[in-house]
């Protein structure tokens, strides 16, 4: 849950992916959270390849980033956190959606 809450937030907040290789290391983490949830590995496959890759261009960040935010994360009691930021990580993915394409591109990538 620690690593999707910092994907959600970095993803909706300019300065934490303000280059290529933050975007992607981002997004990747919420795509694979959201598309790949059997596969907790993939989090370590997606970090060697971005330690590894060198310039990620970066691509248009939307406007909206999600109607959910950290703000709707943080009073939610503690047996509902789970689903409160399942439920936000929905939001983000789906305000990213012009952009599923290359994150699955770059998960393909990670993977070789």
């Amino acid at each position: 849950m620690h690593r999707l809450v910092v994907d959600c937030y970095a993803c909706q907040h300019l300065r934490y992916i303000a280059k290529g290789r933050s975007l992607a290391a981002h997004l990747t983490g919420l795509a694979a959270a959201i598309e790949h949830p059997s596969e907790p590995q993939l989090l370590d496959t997606l970090q060697r390849w971005i330690s590894r890759t060198g310039n990620i261009p970066m691509p248009s960040v939307p406007d909206a980033r999600g109607d959910v935010t950290i703000a709707d994360v943080i009073p939610a009691a503690p047996e509902d956190h789970a689903a409160t930021v399942r439920g936000w990580a929905q939001s983000v993915w789906i305000a990213w959606r012009e952009h599923h394409e290359l994150a699955r591109k770059w998960i393909a990538a990670a993977r070789g």
